[in-house]
C-alpha cells in the first residue's frame, strides 16, 4: 500500500500520450518523462545526433510540416516529441535533399 501512494506521489504525465508514466520513459508510447525546454545546449545535441544516428521519424515529420505544420510545431513545443523527427536534423536532411540535386545538375564554371 505504500509502495502504491509513493509510486502515485512520483507519476507524471506523458505529454506525449496522456499516460501515467512511473519510470524514466513512458510504457505506452516510449517517449522520456522529463521533456526538457529547447535550449541553445539542446540545439548543439541534435546536430551532434544528426551526424551520428538515423531516426525513422524523418519521412513523416516531413510530410506532416507540409500537411499539418502549425499541429506539428504546437505538439512538438507541448512535448509531444516521440513520433517527430527532430527540427534541427529535419532542417539539416531537408537541405541535404534539396543541394545535392542541384549541386549536380548545375553547369560547371569556367573558372
Amino acid at each position: 500500500m505504500i509502495n502504491d501512494e509513493i509510486k502515485l506521489k512520483m507519476s507524471t504525465t506523458c505529454l506525449n500520450c496522456g499516460a501515467t508514466v512511473y519510470e524514466n520513459f513512458c510504457p505506452r508510447c516510449g517517449q522520456k518523462a522529463d521533456v526538457k525546454k529547447l535550449t541553445w545546449n539542446s540545439f548543439i545535441e541534435e546536430v551532434f545526433h544528426f551526424f551520428t544516428h538515423i531516426e525513422k521519424g524523418f519521412l513523416k515529420t516531413t510530410g506532416q510540416l507540409i500537411i499539418h505544420p502549425g499541429k506539428l510545431c504546437k505538439d512538438y513545443l507541448d512535448g509531444k516529441r516521440k513520433a517527430y523527427h527532430k527540427p534541427i536534423s529535419l532542417n539539416r536532411g531537408i537541405t541535404q535533399c534539396m543541394n545535392n540535386p542541384m549541386h549536380f545538375t548545375q553547369p560547371c564554371s569556367k573558372y
